[in-house]
């Protein structure tokens, strides 16, 4: 990665041009061709320094209540697990974490009672018993590395 990249990268996560034609926007900011900018995007992807781009929407304001859940999971059965919760469409985050609670994810549904729903069809299907943690307030940081 170079200096360019890391001004892309700057640009893309500080506000990506909300406009007809954004990537000509990034390009006359960076001052290089619209082509040349969305080679190095593709590239930034395939090495995964991207995961994605795209819009954060807030849940909670469109009325889809969220959830921290955690559980305690055999190290044999962490992938499996990961696999399963995180081809469920309301989750968002599903990671490892050091500690008793050693499997974590993120929930959002469309009402605490699917909330509830969901959990429960998991650990049906997984043989796991979760904690669910459903959210009460959002305290949202702004989160950006300087690149």
């Amino acid at each position: 990665m170079d200096k360019l990249d890391a001004r892309i990268l700057n640009l893309i996560q500080s506000g990506f041009p909300l406009e007809k034609k954004p990537y000509r926007e990034l390009a006359r900011q960076t001052g290089i061709p619209e082509p040349d900018l969305v080679r190095r995007i593709k590239i930034l992807k395939k090495k995964k320094i991207i995961r994605r781009l795209g819009g954060v929407l807030n849940s909670e304001r469109l009325g889809y209540p969220g959830a921290l859940v955690a559980a305690r999971v055999p190290a044999r059965g962490l992938e499996r697990l990961a696999r399963m919760v995180g081809n469920h469409p309301g989750v968002t985050h599903c990671y490892e974490r050091k500690g008793r609670l050693n499997f974590w994810f993120t929930l959002q549904t469309k009402s605490r009672k699917d909330l509830a729903a969901v959990i429960s069809k998991l650990e049906k299907e997984s043989g796991i018993r979760f904690v669910c943690l459903p959210s009460r307030k959002r305290f949202k940081i702004n989160f950006q590395i300087e690149f």
